[in-house]
């Protein structure tokens, strides 16, 4: 089942690259150039069971696992370019 191959995805980092691909060849899947994606990132949501009697989960939790495309690194902010050897 799907499910359950995307529920240990996060986690396994060997498959981020062929989720990555499969995502951007999403154009190829609908048949329309347009609907080419620019960017998507990917989250793992976690949370803690709601007690007996409650209805709604308690503590929900969002960590990014994946993004494309990368973002720049930490110390050069977006469309600064690195410069080179002098």
């Amino acid at each position: 089942m799907f499910c359950d191959y995307v529920v240990g995805i996060a986690s396994r980092g060997a498959y981020h690259q062929a989720l990555s691909e499969w995502v951007q060849r999403y154009p190829e899947r609908t048949g329309k150039p347009g609907d080419r994606i620019v960017s998507f990132e990917a989250h793992v949501i976690t949370d803690d069971s709601p007690p007996p009697g409650q209805l709604y989960p308690r503590n929900v939790r969002r960590a990014s696992f994946l993004r494309w495309p990368e973002p720049p690194p930490p110390s050069t902010p977006a469309g600064t370019a690195l410069a080179g050897p002098p």
